[in-house]
């Protein structure tokens, strides 16, 4: 991607009647202090999946919450969806402020609850007890997690009825949300995933030119590092959401992928692709010391944080960062740059995830949780949220990047990725298998596995292998 000018977006974003400016540049999934949406646990004994700031918690450790709120003063009880905090407040508050409008003309009581700290536990206990709330925030991969432990709602025939309008879902909206021709989640949000980078940096030991090759990588980022004060790259490398993106996007320059266009698993044993990502993380970690060491126990607000704090020269996330740093670094802002993924023999790709909410199959108000979903998802209602919240999403509509708020030449390279990007599960669809390793974070442990255990690329590749072939094998 070309380089994305942030004097001209500081103007034009200075200049744009937005209701709430930029506040809903949230991080990837969470604030800081948290991983809400880390990876809710498995309702099977198949797949586990803790968060990323605590140990598994077990449905018999962890007292199961009651959903249901009490009757609201119609005598309606609310519906009642969790969602996680948002690194930036503004996106719960619209999604909060639309609700208020649904019941407000259809008189049908609904509650956002946000939820915050290690609520994954909290939901697979909640789920495991059959209190659940009526839906709740999935990530991504989450979306088909939770349709293969058998616990959303097929909800087909809603999203019949709107993803042809506005030029029609993006086709990778589709390939997350849907299995088989069947739909398991309510599509809400898309992010595109460009590098952040210190544009004042690079003015000053590369000629202001991003290192778009994973060799100038490790020769630029050496020159900037000046630990243990800065450090080139915030590559997250926790057991978390975002050390799968990262992991993912740098396999897809190095020609890998996780699912073969048919759903089956698409690494091989020994896969090059992988080793090659693995030797390349071990280098710029271990050898050149060019990533901070703390990585390996970041959240998903960690490689946030770490920029925002001057930490990092440079790294991958949606455009919370840049949200966080106009509201609270306008100075950093300005000399904050967007570009996209470093090249490798195979080329560089653009990185899209797709957010949801899973409407639990066990619902005792399916009737009322549908109407306040399809509120959300209405096109009007949805233009109006991505217009508010622009640029941090951009939309599921296609027709809704040709709105008049994505036309400065700023957004080009954003529009790019949202037209051409891949989704995380790149070349299928979400299988049960691919959502399960995603959501237990076996990438996250296998790159643990090579810098904290300092295990061999070989190694720490085999053990990832076994393991997530085996979850592939039993569905």
């Amino acid at each position: 991607m070309d380089r994305i000018t942030r004097r001209s977006l500081i103007s034009y974003l200075g200049k744009a009647s937005l209701a709430v400016p930029l506040v809903g540049l949230i991080a990837c999934s969470s604030s800081p202090a948290a991983s809400p949406t880390a990876a809710p646990a498995s309702t099977s004994a198949a797949a586990a999946p803790t968060s990323a700031s605590s140990a598994p918690t077990s449905a018999a450790s962890t007292p199961a919450p009651q959903a249901a709120a009490a009757p609201a003063a119609n005598g309606k009880t609310p519906v009642v969806i969790w969602y996680g905090t948002d690194y930036l407040q503004a996106t719960t508050d619209t999604l909060a402020s639309q609700l208020a409008d649904f019941t407000k003309k259809t008189g049908i009581p609904a509650k956002l609850e946000v939820k915050s700290g290690s609520w994954g536990d909290q939901l697979n206990a909640a789920v495991q007890a059959g209190t659940a709330p009526d839906a709740w925030q999935s990530y991504d991969y989450q979306c088909q997690y939770w349709n293969a432990q058998g616990q959303a709602m097929e909800i087909s025939q809603l999203i019949n009825k709107y993803k042809n309008q506005q030029g029609g879902f993006f086709p990778y909206v589709e390939a997350t949300i849907g299995n088989n021709g069947k739909t398991f989640a309510v599509p809400l949000a898309v992010n595109t995933w460009p590098f952040h980078a210190r544009q004042d940096l690079l003015d000053k030991v590369n000629g202001g030119k991003w290192p778009d090759t994973w060799e100038l990588q490790q020769t630029v980022g050496k020159t900037i590092t000046s630990a243990p004060k800065l450090y080139a790259y915030g590559w997250t490398m926790g057991k978390t959401n975002d050390t799968n993106n990262h992991f993912i996007g740098t396999l897809w320059t190095f020609g890998g992928k996780l699912q073969n266009e048919d759903g089956t698993f698409g690494l091989k044993a020994n896969d090059d692709a992988a080793l090659a990502v693995l030797d390349l993380a071990k280098k710029m970690y271990s050898d050149l010391k060019i990533i901070p060491p703390a990585v390996v126990q970041w959240d998903d607000g960690g490689n946030n944080n770490a920029y925002q704090d001057e930490q990092v020269a440079w790294t991958s996330n949606p455009l919370s960062i840049l949200g966080w740093l106009q509201q609270h670094k306008p100075d950093l802002a300005k000399i904050t740059s967007l570009f996209n993924y470093p090249k490798g023999p195979a080329g560089s790709f653009g990185q899209v995830d797709v957010w949801g909410v899973t409407i639990w199959k066990n619902t005792k108000q399916p009737d009322a949780i549908l109407g306040a979903a399809e509120w959300w998802i209405d096109p009007t209602h949805y233009a109006d949220r991505i217009r508010t919240l622009a640029p941090r999403f951009t939309p599921m509509y296609q027709g809704l990047l040709d709105d008049k708020v994505w036309d400065n030449p700023i957004y080009q390279g954003v529009k790019d990725i949202a037209k051409t990007g891949r989704i995380m599960a790149y070349a299928a669809s979400p299988q049960a298998g691919y959502s399960t390793f995603t959501t237990r974070f076996l990438i996250g442990e296998m790159m643990q596995n090579l810098l904290v255990k300092n295990l061999s690329s070989k190694d720490a590749y085999n053990q990832f292998y076994q393991a997530a072939k085996q979850v592939y094998s039993q569905y």
